[in-house]
């Protein structure tokens, strides 16, 4: 079955470019290097593409040096720009006005993506059934995976499920917006010893891992911290049902001081002492302005 969330389904925000009039080469800017073999602005139709909004070298991107096209998404908001924001009209007729409003939508669906993903995994989760979805990797091959969910973690502002892989019977990290295809047969599995999810995903390799973290506690759900909190970077992590804990690496305690204090909820700095001192300046800041107010 397709999973619904709400008024959109998983399908829905899949790209249909046959009902797309090729936005998303005509409407963004890339510059030449290891993904895209040339220069290209806001505007400008890609070299390749044909007068029917097609590509001309589809079967060959990678190999002509647009990589970076086979691996783009944009979430099914081509074909909602195309179709229902403009009602069918082509980009060669209103072109300014599409432009401006396919990057939003493009925003808009991937934030969806994420929401409709992460309910419906959430569901699966404390019930211990399956899920089952087709998945594309950072090279753009899919592949059918069929798991067992036991964490979502988000990690520099993506969101990423820790998964037993009943197939491959290992543990495994997917990236949310790369999963399609989603859902819940209703098989179930008894649960495993899990791994920390955090530390399980910063161990995928190539990534950078920095000592000087900032760890701040929410006492919170992770839903609603997650609703509230904007990360430049770093990772989100149920503790329990009423508690989470983000950590991160940031270059000014006094930015983060201010970020974690306007997520509006109680919460406890961890570390590191430079973030804890941030806090207390910001708190007499505060209550200064208060008094002389």
């Amino acid at each position: 079955m397709s999973i619904r969330s709400g008024a959109v389904t998983t399908r829905e925000l899949h790209a249909d470019c046959s009902r797309c009039f090729a936005l998303c080469c005509v409407a963004l800017a890339f510059r030449a290097s290891s993904d895209f073999a040339v220069d290209k602005e806001i505007g400008d139709p890609c070299r390749n593409l044909k007068d029917d909004y097609r590509c001309g070298i589809h079967a060959r991107l990678r190999t002509s040096g647009f990589t970076g096209c086979t691996v783009y998404d944009c979430f099914g908001a081509g074909q909602r720009v195309s179709q229902e924001t403009f009602g069918g009209t082509s980009w060669r007729d209103d072109s300014r006005a599409m432009f401006d409003v396919f990057p939003v939508m493009r925003q808009l669906h991937e934030l969806l993506w994420y929401l409709t993903s992460a309910l419906d995994i959430t569901a699966a989760r404390p019930a211990h059934q399956d899920v089952r979805f087709q998945y594309r990797d950072r090279t753009g091959a899919t592949s059918s995976r069929r798991v067992e969910p036991y964490r979502q973690v988000l990690l520099d502002g993506r969101w990423y499920l820790l998964a037993w892989d009943r197939d491959r019977e290992d543990w495994r990290t997917f990236r949310l917006d790369r999963v399609g295809d989603l859902e819940v047969p209703g098989s179930t599995f008894i649960p495993r010893l899990v791994p920390p999810a955090v530390s399980f995903v910063q161990d995928i390799p190539d990534r950078p891992v920095d000592s000087a973290q900032g760890v701040v506690r929410f006492h919170a759900p992770v839903s609603l911290v997650a609703e509230r909190l904007v990360p430049q970077g770093g990772s989100l992590e149920a503790i329990d049902a009423e508690t989470c804990r983000y950590v991160t690496v940031d270059e000014s305690w006094e930015w983060l001081a201010m970020m974690v204090a306007m997520v509006g909820v109680r919460y406890t700095i961890e570390a590191p002492e430079e973030l804890i001192e941030s806090t207390r300046l910001l708190s007499a800041r505060l209550r200064d302005a208060i008094l002389d107010a």
